[in-house]
């Protein structure tokens, strides 16, 4: 199903964010106290800053998505329930019909009846 695959998208991404937030935090700690390790860590913090911004872009992508498709299956349940109730409203109006067609021709067939 399209939304299932949708969110197992976006969650897949939320975790790919995830992952690059504990990378950074054990990157940071490695850096820490080692000045060339620092002026590499703060080269490395661009570039991961730039990944991340990509990483929650594509996330704000997956996840309009999503909803994109959890409104157009609200609107196709919405469609159909209107449908239902419609098919309901007509097998109604047929059942009246019937009882109505079934109540006259007894009283034609009643009035056929000779008197006595």
């Amino acid at each position: 199903m399209a939304l299932a695959a949708a969110e197992r998208d976006r969650l897949a991404q939320e975790e790919a964010i995830a992952a690059q937030g504990a990378v950074l935090a054990s990157e940071t700690r490695r850096a820490r106290g080692d000045a060339a390790e620092m002026a590499l860590w703060s080269v490395w913090l661009r570039a991961a800053e730039r990944r991340r911004r990509g990483l929650e872009a594509e996330l704000r992508r997956r996840a309009a998505a999503e909803e994109l498709l959890r409104d157009s299956l609200r609107e196709d349940f919405a469609h159909l329930k209107r449908l239902e109730l419609a098919l309901a409203q007509h097998h109604q109006r047929e059942k009246l019909a019937a009882a109505r067609k079934a109540e006259q021709r007894a009283e034609e067939l009643e009035l056929l009846k000779p008197r006595a």
